[in-house]
């Protein structure tokens, strides 16, 4: 389905997920028009306090800055590249876009490729004005080296340690046995806040993982300096059937 914006004249595609229609961002041209969209139309970026069917002393606890909204983070760059390709330049553009719009945090992918991935990080750190810039290091400390040096130019810079805490992601992908992984979160984090103060653990595949192993987790992350904790359902184990 597609439709016009009256005002702009500029041909938007839509999708119906669960249930709604959705703006279909499929090229780069969608994303230098995005300015010219009804914001009505946009994913949520974040949500009030008051008026939900939820109990608000939950989402006050949520609202950690006390500003009235819940924010969430952006990760289009660091898991959406598998459903579509930009461009050196598209992903600077859509940095600044999503800047533009207040979003909380930019979430970009790591460093795999040294010269190439360093400088797409640094270039989208530098454009970015007021938005938090989030990439996650390997779980070693070379990596962790590499990714502060090209997000360290952002105005509020990040580093991630998303590590698994279930058992079948720790032993199959990781070879790394609970005791060890637990020293692995102490030592990358500890590592990482030696670059900055604003670190964050992802407690990766986190619906799977046996609770216990996980508060022990989430408890060392936050001994060893983790300022925030994101605790990840990566395969999707707590949406209703």
């Amino acid at each position: 389905m597609a439709i016009f914006n009256n005002e702009k004249k500029y041909k938007w595609e839509f999708v119906n997920l669960g249930g709604s229609s959705r703006v279909r961002i499929g090229s780069g041209e969608d994303i230098a028009h995005l300015d010219e969209l009804d914001p009505k139309m946009w994913t949520v970026l974040s949500c009030p306090v008051k008026g939900l069917e939820i109990e608000e002393k939950s989402l006050a606890y949520m609202d950690v800055d006390s500003d009235g909204k819940i924010r969430i983070s952006d990760v289009t760059m660091k898991q959406g590249t598998s459903a579509f390709s930009l461009s050196f330049k598209e992903k600077i553009e859509l940095a600044k876009l999503l800047d533009k719009l207040g979003v909380s945090v930019i979430e970009l992918e790591g460093i795999h490729n040294a010269r190439i991935d360093a400088l797409r990080i640094k270039s989208i750190a530098m454009a970015v004005k007021e938005s938090i810039v989030a990439v996650p290091v390997q779980l070693n400390p070379e990596n962790i080296l590499a990714c502060w040096n090209a997000v360290s130019q952002a105005k509020h810079p990040r580093l991630q340690v998303c590590a698994p805490v279930s058992s079948v992601q720790m032993e199959y992908l990781f070879h790394k046995k609970p005791a060890a992984m637990l020293k692995t979160i102490e030592e990358i984090i500890k590592a990482c806040c030696e670059k900055t103060s604003d670190v964050e653990f992802i407690a990766d595949d986190a619906t799977r993982s046996d609770s216990a192993f996980l508060y022990q987790a989430v408890a060392t992350a936050i001994s060893a300096g983790a300022a925030t904790i994101t605790i990840c359902d990566a395969t999707g184990a707590i949406l209703p059937e």
